[in-house]
């Protein structure tokens, strides 16, 4: 499940090559790569080798960084909460500017990319909320309660929720 950049489009790759050499009956040259499983929920860097499907994990990782912005505990903790779609598709260069911009004002950035709905209690640890704002781009918290996907956010503690 580690993911380099350039990397996430080997799906469709091997879909292909099964349509037109299993189905189609044309010769492939290699053999047809088995499909990659990506997780429901993975914390996102950009400077990161792969998705962190824990936020302990993730949080490892982003405590020894050397040559830029580390993970500080005691600095403002900004989430971003994204479509992991765009992961999949490589279209994440908003959210890494974010992140950069973020990181620039010496806060820590903390990408959840979500297929689906948000699961918010990856950004509690364990009870407290390791962010202090939450950006959250998508239609909805919760696609099938409304109610428990906003009770949800607001056991963050993050601040006033606004639905529009």
């Amino acid at each position: 499940m580690d993911h380099l950049p350039g990397e996430r489009f080997e799906n469709d790759a091997a879909l292909i090559a099964y349509l037109t050499g299993v189905i189609g009956g044309a010769k492939i040259d290699s053999e047809i790569a088995p499909p990659v499983v990506y997780p429901k929920h993975g914390f996102y860097h950009p400077d990161a080798p792969k998705l962190f499907e824990t936020r302990e994990e993730f949080l490892a990782w982003y405590a020894v960084r050397r040559n830029d912005h580390a993970y500080d505990p005691k600095a403002l903790s900004v989430g971003l909460s994204e479509p992991l779609v765009y992961y999949r598709q490589q279209n994440v260069d908003a959210l890494d500017a974010m992140i950069r911009e973020i990181e620039s004002a010496q806060a820590n950035a903390m990408a959840l990319l979500s297929q689906g709905s948000v699961d918010f209690t990856r950004l509690m640890a364990p009870e407290d909320p390791i962010v202090d704002l939450l950006l959250h781009h998508g239609e909805m918290l919760d696609f099938k309660n409304r109610e428990d996907g906003l009770a949800q956010a607001r056991r963050l503690g993050v601040g006033r929720i606004r639905m529009t």
